[in-house]
């Protein structure tokens, strides 16, 4: 099943900062930061897995979301509510409950595909952010050339420490969602 709309968008946003991540680090001569560098790529590797799984599980939750048809559930909702009102009846009013039921699990899975979305822009945001500070990191050593100021050493070292951390974070955030809706991810 191919990713469309947002959903794709997003994911394509998350492959972009992994690759600046790579080129970035492809370009870095060899030396104790470059190998630093390649042993965070397997935090950013897993953010980026992370971003997979999350555009699949939403996609999934809107393409069920979509079979319920919410809107069309709310406009029979409305007509049966009235309905009832001025024509009372036992099957009217079974039916307004079955609805309503119904209309609740559709809200469900729109609040719980919304959460995804967030979900997948933090962890694309966040892609974003550990490349930017890889290309920082780079840029600043390379302004060093050769010459290694106390100074200079230590803000490479918090940089390094800012993107350790960065990467980190990325690969620690829940890549499933954090509501209980009783809704699984797809199987493959």
């Amino acid at each position: 099943r191919r990713l469309r709309g947002a959903w794709r968008r997003e994911l394509r946003r998350a492959w972009g900062g992994y690759d600046a991540y790579q080129a970035t680090v492809a370009a870095m001569p060899d030396g104790p930061l470059r190998e630093r560098l390649c042993d965070t790529a397997r935090q950013v590797h897993a953010g980026l897995v992370g971003c997979g799984a999350l555009a699949r599980h939403g996609a999934g939750l809107e393409a069920s979301l979509k079979r319920f048809h919410p809107r069309a559930l709310r406009r029979q909702l409305t007509g049966l509510r009235w309905q009832q009102l001025y024509h009372p009846a036992a099957d009217v009013t079974a039916t307004v409950s079955a609805l309503e039921r119904q209309l609740a699990s559709a809200e469900a899975l729109q609040r719980q595909t919304e959460q995804l979305r967030r979900q997948l822009q933090l962890h694309s945001n966040a892609l974003g952010e550990v490349a930017a500070r890889a290309a920082l990191l780079a840029m600043r050593a390379g302004d060093l050339g050769g010459q290694q100021p106390a100074d200079s050493v230590d803000d490479l070292h918090h940089e390094l420490a800012a993107l350790v951390d960065a990467a980190e974070r990325l690969a620690a955030q829940p890549s499933l969602p954090l509501e209980r809706s009783g809704t699984r991810p797809p199987r493959r």
